[in-house]
């Protein structure tokens, strides 16, 4: 009698077991599982920008942001993207239009590519800075995720004005926690063959490489 009592102890014990290896197991491979899953849900993301990203001076179909869209279709076949830049957009028009942008579309994820306009006309650091602030903050407290996107501009202004509008995308990354691509026009500002006449705007050429320069750090976001 005291055997079968053990014995059964004993099975329900390797039972138990037995469960809570195929849990673990199960709590161990579900994040591999939903990473692959996520792919084919649909993913939304808005683009708020000037210019830049508003395919200026060339064919819209040539811009980085239709190049990139294609490119993530082969991965998300049901992502939607939503360019609401604006060429000649500041920061300022840029706040006053998310709120509505973020109630329309709710995306998933924001690309805010602005302040190239407020550096280029002398406005107050201090006021890029909070303006682009409070749009991360929009963008966080919509529950969707915000790539910050970081631009140089030239030192018509001085040097000190130049490193330090620059400087106001490091520090945004740094104080919200959000992702920063460090410069739009990496590879490209510099070289005449990727630029528009006007030294500001890359042309055709240009775009496949500004692609290059977000692209993973949204492919990053996207998989986590």
């Amino acid at each position: 009698m005291l055997a079968t009592s053990f014995l059964n102890l004993f099975q329900r014990h390797v039972i138990k077991s037995i469960w809570t290896l195929f849990a673990l197991c199960c709590l161990m491979v579900s994040p591999i599982t939903q990473a692959v899953t996520d792919k084919s849900q649909p993913v939304k993301i808005v683009v708020l920008g000037d210019s830049l990203s508003a395919a200026y001076g060339i064919p819209l179909e040539s811009g980085w942001i239709t190049l990139m869209e294609n490119e993530l279709r082969t991965t998300y076949p049901n992502l939607s993207l939503i360019n609401a830049s604006i060429s000649g957009e500041t920061t300022g028009g840029g706040r006053a239009r998310l709120s509505a942008l973020l109630k329309e579309h709710k995306p998933d994820i924001v690309l805010l590519e602005l302040g190239g306009n407020d550096g280029l006309r002398g406005f107050p650091l201090n006021i890029i800075k909070n303006n682009l602030a409070a749009m991360l903050e929009s963008i966080t407290d919509a529950g969707a995720k915000a790539i910050l996107i970081g631009m140089r501009i030239p030192p018509n202004y001085g040097p000190a004005y130049a490193e330090g509008f620059h400087q106001i995308y490091q520090d945004l990354a740094s104080e919200q926690k959000v992702t920063l691509v460090p410069f739009l026009l990496d590879n490209v500002a510099l070289d005449p063959s990727l630029m528009q006449s006007d030294g500001i705007h890359p042309n055709a050429k240009g775009q496949p490489q500004l692609v290059e320069n977000v692209l993973p750090h949204l492919n990053s976001l996207l998989s986590h």
